[in-house]
């Protein structure tokens, strides 16, 4: 299961040496004063978070592409000291294409272990940085996304999430399913709609959110294909189709073989076990700003992280491998599902069965990997150096490896199963045998692993009798050959 997680981003953010903003990571340390001055941060080690976080929701169109809906979810900074009881806890919207929920409450997700939030209250004096994230493939703003807006709220940071149209992200049958082709097209092109909305709020100075967000440094962020969309909005993708054509029966939309351009107002991007498979090298080599990956260890996914550190021609770029993990470790799956189950964004017992099949024991704690994901992001955010290290890794957090550099065509031995050995510098190097091209064809990618297990669980629930509402496939757009057991 997890050499197939590598290969394809499951529900899972052009050319950017045209940017001439500074660096997240300036020598001078701007940021770090920036937020030292206004809540006294003490760095990664503490991580401090002065600040009580705010959540907004707005709906956006894209006229541009059919008037596309656009859900944007915004976490931001909130001075404690102007809280009191006046502010309703968040309520989260749990299908956001329709008005009439449902919606979960705050305290459900506090209960799951995460951070309290509350529903628009007025923001702390700006400005903040910008990190516009997106979700891996059939995942919502809130489920991949929800540690890492809601923390870096409460450290200073606006983060403004997209919920993708197409995704089916609650299998609601109100909504198409796109092909892979299609959800990356989409993709960064949401986000920099978003990202347009959020800078037009900014200078609206009559609304709530003016002057809130530091317009000189927007990063991009994301999970799974929301990690390929990060990567995109830096560097662009010259062909989306060529990598996207990987279902035998189910042909890639014509209209994706077509470029996806880099957005300039990106300076620096954090992508979490990011579909780099999608992009070519010499596409990921042209990510000129500064970058944190972070994904699974090299013994789960072979060169996977290090193809993507390899390319990225930004500085500082670091690579930082979690051990004990799976691809979906790096979102928030296994705490958010059984609040979307509860509150009938899934259908009843879907949820429950789910994470019994994918949040098995045994491996680094959710909370763990939460702690890490946060202390990485925060010390590459605030530059601080002296988190960014192998030697801290090693002293410090003994589930993490931390590169700073790759060696330019070291070999690897391949786990047991992988097939060939590969170098960190080929054009797809890894890709296991078994899934190596015939050309032309571009490497075989497989179905995303969970959603064949919802069609299980949507199979098994009709042969009981019991109606698997939401499951079945309304538009009859997914290949049959996937309705499988």
């Amino acid at each position: 299961m997890k050499r197939l997680l590598w290969l394809l981003a499951v529900p899972l953010l052009l050319a950017t040496a045209c940017t001439d903003q500074d660096p997240v990571a300036p020598e001078e340390d701007v940021l770090t004063a920036v937020v030292a001055d206004r809540g006294g941060m003490k760095g990664a080690r503490g991580m401090d978070a002065p600040y009580a976080v705010g959540f907004n929701f707005f709906m956006i169109h894209d006229e541009t592409r059919e008037g596309r809906p656009i859900p944007v979810y915004v976490w931001y900074p909130v001075d404690p000291a102007e809280i009191d009881g006046s502010f309703p806890e968040a309520m989260i919207p749990l299908f956001p294409f329709d008005e009439s929920g449902p919606y979960a409450p705050s305290s459900e997700f506090e209960d799951a272990g995460f951070r309290a939030v509350l529903q628009d209250p007025p923001p702390a004096r700006g400005p903040f940085p910008l990190i516009m994230y997106s979700p891996g493939w059939q995942g919502t703003a809130y489920n991949s996304g929800y540690t890492f807006a809601t923390e870096l709220a409460a450290r200073g940071f606006v983060v403004a999430a997209v919920t993708h149209w197409g995704d089916q992200s609650t299998m609601n049958p109100a909504e198409p399913f796109d092909h892979l082709g299609m959800a990356s097209y989409n993709r960064p092109r949401d986000v920099s709609k978003a990202l347009d909305s959020m800078l037009g709020w900014n200078a609206d100075d009559t609304g709530p959110m003016f002057g809130l967000m530091d317009t000189g440094r927007i990063g991009a962020a994301g999970w799974s294909l929301g990690g390929y969309a990060a990567m995109v909005l830096a560097a662009g993708d010259d062909l989306v189709c060529d990598r996207a054509d990987v279902f035998p029966d189910w042909p890639v939309p014509p209209e994706t073989c077509a470029p996806s351009f880099p957005d300039p107002r990106i300076s620096f991007l954090i992508p979490m076990d990011g579909s780099n498979q999608l992009l070519h090298f010499h596409e990921l080599a042209r990510v000129q700003v500064p970058v944190l990956g972070m994904g699974q260890e090299w013994s789960q996914v072979g060169p996977w992280q290090a193809r993507q550190h390899a390319a990225f021609g930004g500085k500082p770029a670091y690579r930082v491998d979690f051990l004990g993990t799976r691809h979906f470790s790096f979102a928030n799956l296994c705490s958010v599902f059984p609040i979307m189950g509860a509150y009938g964004a899934f259908p009843p017992g879907m949820a429950e069965w789910w994470v019994s099949q994918n949040c098995p024991p045994g491996e680094l704690a959710l909370d763990e990997v939460r702690r890490l994901v946060v202390k990485y992001a925060y010390a590459f955010l605030i530059h601080d150096k002296s988190v960014l290290t192998p030697g801290h890794a090693i002293s410090r957090e003994g589930d993490i490896e931390f590169f700073v550099t790759e060696r330019p065509g070291v070999r690897w031995t391949s786990p047991p199963g992988w097939g060939e050995r590969g170098s960190s510098d080929q054009e797809w190097p890894g890709v296991p045998a078994r899934t190596r091209p015939t050309p032309p064809r571009p490497p075989q990618l497989f179905w995303a692993p969970w959603t064949i297990q919802l069609r299980r669980f949507a199979i098994s629930m009709s042969s009981r009798g019991t109606p698997a509402n939401g499951i079945r496939d309304p538009t009859v757009c997914r290949p049959s050959t996937l309705i499988t057991t």
